[in-house]
């Protein structure tokens, strides 16, 4: 069974579309479509289990652990790499996780969903990771509630296909939204649509990056809906902010639920509080006290995605069009929180496309879609816009982690996968492997 909702990417031979003879014209399109699938609780606690490795198909999350790389496989499980050398990553095995959509690690604990459960694994010995603990039923949105009269959790699961349509039929999806064409050969909606299956709060778990790292944690992206600060663990779903306890020698605790404004997307956590993207604002928490967050203010925007990433005072907050945003606007936000009860706009700088971003010394790396990973000069902030040290525009990805403690390297997730690079030169990013993913 599949969704009524069918979304068309093209991706390739765009060219063709104009210069074939019309009159007999067919067009390739690759095509992320999503279909019904159907978990019981015994299903969903019962196949979890090492697997050998495989290939990525459709990556979610990334996460690195000291020579450890994790990459999440939308709803399926977690990718283990060892990045030690990044010029030769080596695909350790695969963690298999039905309904898993993220995940985060401290001191050896690797935390995960399987879209209702918390999970709790030890990975210490990586040939015998072991399932320590499950937290039942944790996370009860609207989305997670079983129905009266059904036995069974429903979920879309994503699926890759490629089929050829007439030049015509291409043509009408185009006029009717489905296919959405720019100025490269990449068409947007693959995008969005992998961050609705791979990024979305309502199942997703991330672990947050930059200079708020914890000890014994590792660092995730930007799309962040998962981080840990010290002994805690936060999460959040489309209208709720959970705070778990994840005290040393303890299983987790659930301590807390906060109802927020609906859309929250992703979290940051910076300056002793919490930074929550939302569709339509950010909304900052207090966490004076850890185990319970509370509101301190928020400042609304036009309906968008919206990454957030904080550095000194400095909130930059990425709005972009897709299909789950309802939005049309795409520009990189930048947020004063000096004065965390009343943050304030300062200045709006118009992107293409713009994803996820991370921030390394002055440097800020944006993922601005099909107008490739962008490195700007944050010295002055204020004039970003005209210090833009260089523009990679082959590289389409959709999140980036710079990990300056690891010799420089830059992770960086996108269409074709995932690749690996030296930033010691900001204008001269140096590839090192690109870890590919399988269409077939």
């Amino acid at each position: 069974m599949r969704i009524v909702t069918k979304y068309f990417v093209a991706l390739s031979l765009l060219a063709s579309l104009f210069s074939c003879n019309m009159d007999h014209c067919e067009q390739t399109v690759y095509s992320i479509d999503k279909e019904a699938t159907y978990h019981t609780l015994e299903s969903l606690r019962s196949n979890v289990g090492m697997k050998a490795a495989r290939d990525l198909k459709i990556p979610g999350k990334i996460y690195s652990y000291g020579d450890l790389l994790l990459i999440g496989e939308s709803y399926e499980g977690i990718h283990f790499f060892d990045v030690s050398n990044p010029e030769k990553p080596v695909n350790l095995r695969f963690l298999n996780i039905p309904g898993n959509t993220d995940f985060a690690i401290k001191d050896n604990k690797l935390f995960a969903n399987n879209q209702v459960d918390l999970l709790t694994f030890d990975i210490t010995d990586l040939n015998n990771i072991s399932l320590e603990h499950i937290a039942e039923q944790t996370f009860r949105d609207e989305y997670n509630q079983l129905e009266e009269g059904f036995s069974y959790y429903l979920y879309a699961k994503p699926f890759r296909k490629k089929e050829v349509m007439s030049c015509e039929d291409y043509q009408t999806a185009a006029q009717n939204g489905d296919i959405q064409i720019f100025d490269d050969i990449f068409g947007t909606d693959e995008v969005f649509l992998m961050e609705s299956v791979a990024f979305r709060t309502d199942n997703t778990l991330s672990a947050y990056s930059g200079s708020s790292q914890q000890s014994g944690s590792g660092t995730g992206g930007s799309m962040a809906a998962f981080t840990i600060v010290g002994n805690y663990l936060y999460t959040i779903d489309p209208s709720k902010l959970y705070t778990f306890s994840i005290a040393e020698g303890e299983d987790p605790q659930l301590l807390n639920e906060e109802y927020g404004m609906w859309g929250m997307e992703t979290l940051f956590p910076s300056l002793g509080h919490l930074f929550v993207g939302t569709s339509g604002g950010m909304i900052i928490y207090d966490l004076s006290n850890p185990a319970h967050p509370t509101y301190k203010s928020s400042i609304s925007h036009v309906n968008a995605c919206d990454p957030v990433y904080v550095k000194d005072d400095i909130a930059y907050v990425t709005l972009r069009s897709g299909n789950f945003c309802d939005g049309f606007s795409n520009q990189l936000e930048l947020i004063d929180v000096s004065n965390l009860s009343s943050p304030q706009r300062m200045e709006i700088f118009p992107m293409h496309n713009p994803h996820g971003l991370s921030i390394a010394g002055d440097d800020l790396y944006l993922c601005d879609g099909g107008d490739g990973l962008k490195v700007f000069d944050i010295t002055d902030p204020m004039k970003l816009n005209r210090n833009m040290i260089e523009r990679y525009p082959d590289k389409f990805a959709f999140d980036v982690i710079t990990l300056p403690q690891q010799d420089n390297l830059l992770i960086m997730i996108g269409i074709d996968g995932l690749g690996l690079m030296d930033f010691s030169d900001p204008n001269n990013l140096k590839e090192l492997s690109v870890i590919d993913v399988n269409w077939n």
